[in-house]
């Protein structure tokens, strides 16, 4: 008998671990038998190469292997696979290799006993990140601390470079505040019609009359009401706002009127009609600087008119008329 095969024979009589009960009994359930074997097939091939030789080191390591296949269902067909894909072992050791795992089945191995075995140390451990086999040594405690603070650095630069390139979690302040803001938006434009001007507090009226105690404007008072509307019209597009003198009354203050913006040439003209019935006797006299202003034009334009529409302009030159007689707006 050669020593090669006195070696693989005695294999069998060795005690190489516990046996899975055993373990259970010690609270080692938790091992993750597949992360082991990954772990260990990874030090192997890092210790042997791509095909580990036939030495008496390789045959006592590649056992330790063959124990954690014999404890599946398929051990036959995962032995196999193993010698045949990763060791340069004749079809002889392999198969007295694959009957000696078979004859300790089933043993495991904890993981600080596996890396007692392998003689795993620190720095091979670290390299190859293994998890689910511990190391004979350790570092001292200044070096770790050091190397953990190294680590820590370099995780934090990495996550915040990621965290960059990601969009942003909107916090929940947040999304409650764009929830509020599009219920707001939606009750002013329920209670406006296209192309009609109201006033702030007319407008606070309609809303509380629609919607009672269901009013997404709760809390708000009436001081602080055109503040939140010129708000929400500087963050919707949809809405128009304007500062008016109250009809009849130039000793108050102006007030913020509101409208809904037309986006089409039909709405536009309703809205320039009821623009054009808000100008009284008094505030004739703007109505040119109004029509040609560039926020007219430009809305105009935006619904599909030109500029400087023939129609608009001799609608808007009628009710100027209309307002200080045709003498006064000739001049």
């Amino acid at each position: 008998m050669t020593p090669r095969s006195a070696h693989i024979t005695d294999l069998v009589e060795r005690d190489h671990g516990l046996r899975v009960v055993e373990l259970r009994e010690y609270r080692s359930a938790h091992i993750k038998y597949r992360r082991q074997i990954s772990d260990l097939r990874r030090l192997l091939l890092h210790r042997w190469g791509e095909r580990i030789p036939a030495t008496e080191a390789a045959f006592r390591e590649v056992a330790y292997m063959l124990d954690l296949l014999a404890l599946y269902d398929e051990r036959d067909r995962l032995m196999d696979d193993f010698l045949r894909t990763h060791t340069a072992f004749d079809e002889i050791t392999s198969r007295r290799l694959a009957v000696a795992a078979l004859a300790r089945a089933p043993r495991g191995h904890t993981t600080k006993r596996l890396g007692e075995l392998m003689g795993l140390d620190w720095v091979t451990r670290r390299q190859l990140r293994l998890t689910n086999i511990e190391a004979v040594d350790k570092p001292p405690r200044d070096v770790l601390d050091a190397l953990y603070r190294q680590e820590g650095a370099a995780y934090g630069r990495r996550k915040r470079a990621v965290d960059r390139l990601l969009p942003k979690p909107i916090s929940e302040a947040k999304r409650l505040s764009a929830d509020m803001f599009r219920r707001r938006v939606a009750a002013i434009y329920a209670v406006l019609d296209l192309g009609s001007w109201v006033p702030v507090s007319k407008l606070c009226n309609l809303i509380e009359r629609k919607f009672r105690k269901n009013t997404p404007f709760i809390g708000v008072t009436a001081s602080s009401m055109p503040r939140v509307i010129r708000k929400i019209a500087a963050r919707d597009p949809g809405l128009l706002t304007e500062l008016r003198q109250p009809p009849g009354r130039p000793d108050l203050r102006p007030q913020l009127w509101v409208t809904i913006r037309p986006k089409d040439a039909n709405g536009y003209r309703r809205y320039f009609a009821t623009r054009l019935a808000g100008f009284d006797a008094d505030t004739a006299s703007g109505l040119p600087r109004w029509f040609y202003s560039e926020f007219e034009r430009g809305l105009r334009e935006g619904c599909g008119l030109h500029r400087d529409d023939e129609e608009l302009m001799r609608l808007a030159r009628a009710r100027r008329v209309e307002l200080i007689g045709d003498q006064r707006a000739k001049t």
